[in-house]
């Protein structure tokens, strides 16, 4: 299954709130929900498809055809900021870790190590 049908949401003039569809992600079928603001990754269901691969994004908005249709979705890219646009199916939700889910800095490590040590230089 490469991807089932996109469910578009508007409101009462037309704008595209949010679209969501289902895919195919490491054996599971998933339920992906796009809504501008949101971070998501870019990740093709295609193996070919290079362009943006691994890549962190933030929905701006969609484009859209005559008929008001999603063609491409319009992001900007957290690494460098800039904007490009990605294929619908190509984005996966992103997860930020939590702070306290983090590995703290080996820098960070060695100054509690010193803090709780009674040796004094």
């Amino acid at each position: 299954m490469k991807i089932s049908k996109v469910y578009i949401h508007q409101d009462s003039w037309g704008e595209i709130n949010w679209v969501s569809f289902r895919r195919e992600y490491e054996g599971k079928t998933i339920t992906v929900k796009l809504i501008p603001g949101n971070h998501y990754l870019v990740e093709p269901i295609n193996p070919q498809k290079k362009k943006h691969r691994g890549r962190i994004c933030t929905i701006i908005g969609f484009e859209q055809n005559d008929i008001r249709d999603p063609l491409k979705i319009l992001v900007q890219f957290s690494d460098n900021n800039r904007h490009g646009k990605v294929s619908i199916d190509d984005l996966l939700e992103f997860k930020r870790q939590r702070k306290k889910d983090r590995q703290p800095e080996p820098f960070v490590l060695f100054i509690k190590e010193l803090n709780q040590s009674k040796e004094v230089f």
